[in-house]
């Protein structure tokens, strides 16, 4: 009678996945900073990201627009995806334009 009810979805949280995003992050760094010159080392850098960084970004992130949609449905996520993206993106056309 007083019990709670039920979550619709587990509130699960992968802390590899918190990692691996944080790895892929600061492997970013070293990317952006390629571009600054022509030498060997950061050309190689560049050349390894581009084989698996973008790709492992884009599953994770997919991953994790699943759970969201799991959590929330579609429409409530996509209303929380426009407010958090959409606004500051007109934000900054207002902005710079």
């Amino acid at each position: 009678m007083g019990g709670k009810a039920a979550p619709s979805a587990p509130d699960a949280h992968y802390h590899h996945l918190d990692a691996l995003r944080g790895i892929f992050m600061l492997g970013g760094v070293f990317v952006h900073a390629s571009t600054l010159g022509d030498d060997p080392i950061f050309n190689g850098i560049a050349y390894a990201s581009g084989l698996f960084r973008m790709a492992d970004f884009l599953l994770i992130s997919g991953f994790l627009s699943a759970m969201l949609v799991g959590k929330y449905g579609p429409a409530r996520t996509v209303r929380r995806r426009l407010a958090s993206v959409g606004i500051p993106f007109v934000c900054t056309l207002v902005l710079f334009n």
